[in-house]
């Protein structure tokens, strides 16, 4: 089967092909409808999509996928999209075919996925309560995702491009703080309702001062439930080595449904 490129249009294409990767490849499935910088696929056993500078090169392959296709889907990957400028999302399996055969790609970041069907209230309950982020946080919200991206190191943005996605949250209502009992904001979280069903949840963010006092768990909670309450399956992406924010998770009542990992030569 041909391959094809596509350049800044969305991709037409047998979404079973996804199905068994519903979870751990939702983001792909959603920027496949927009207008993406780059896709390439067989239509069979690969997709390689770059939504957009800035962001992770997202590549999805079948489990059953021969070597040859693997040796073409590295060489087309490599030759697009180099790593010396981009790094990947990526099956384990896969990973380890690029990084035994591709100089210098190595491991970044282990990642995994959950689900919540059903929320557990956390406990202890933190001092103060959740709110709607508004307009006029834009400036703080700017800054706090600036610190979110410098920490983990990767989707490394201009502030600019921030500030124009958390307008569109703000104005989804999709956005929440958590304010301490004076009113300070002390916790971020969003999420980015979806027409398939499934919300993933993002950022979430406490400055490192205000650690470590179940911020982060009781606004998660608020905001899973209102994403449950939208008739939507919150889900979301964590770095599997953070066992703080895991935990922070499984404690809300999310459930692990898959892994992959980013690999590429630095963050």
């Amino acid at each position: 089967m041909s391959v094809r490129y596509l350049r800044n249009e969305p991709l037409n294409y047998n979404e079973a092909l996804l199905e068994n990767d519903r979870y751990t490849f939702s983001v792909l499935q959603r920027i496949l409808k927009l207008n993406c910088q780059l896709t390439i696929t067989d239509d069979e056993s690969f997709i390689i999509c770059l939504s957009a500078k800035g962001y992770p090169v997202w590549v999805w392959t079948a489990d059953d996928i021969s070597e040859e296709k693997m040796k073409k889907v590295l060489k087309i990957t490599l030759k697009e999209l180099p790593p010396e400028e981009y790094h990947y999302n990526i099956k384990y399996e896969a990973a380890e075919y690029f990084m035994s055969h591709a100089e210098d790609v190595r491991l970044l970041m282990n990642m995994m996925t959950y689900e919540c069907l059903e929320t557990t209230a956390p406990t202890p309950r933190a001092a103060g309560k959740a709110v709607p982020c508004e307009e006029k946080d834009l400036d703080l919200l700017v800054d706090w995702l600036l610190a979110f991206q410098e920490e983990i190191g990767i989707d490394k943005r201009p502030a600019e491009e921030h500030r124009e996605g958390l307008k569109e949250k703000i104005g989804l209502k999709a956005l929440y703080f958590w304010v301490d009992a004076a009113g300070k904001p002390v916790c971020l979280c969003g999420f980015r309702p979806t027409p398939d069903g499934l919300s993933s949840l993002g950022p979430v963010f406490t400055p490192p001062e205000e650690r470590r006092k179940h911020y982060a768990e009781n606004l998660v909670y608020v905001v899973t439930e209102e994403v449950l309450g939208r008739g939507l399956t919150p889900i979301l992406y964590t770095n599997a080595d953070y066992e703080a924010s895991n935990a922070c998770y499984k404690k809300v009542g999310f459930k692990l449904k898959g892994t992959l990992c980013t690999i590429g030569r630095s963050l």
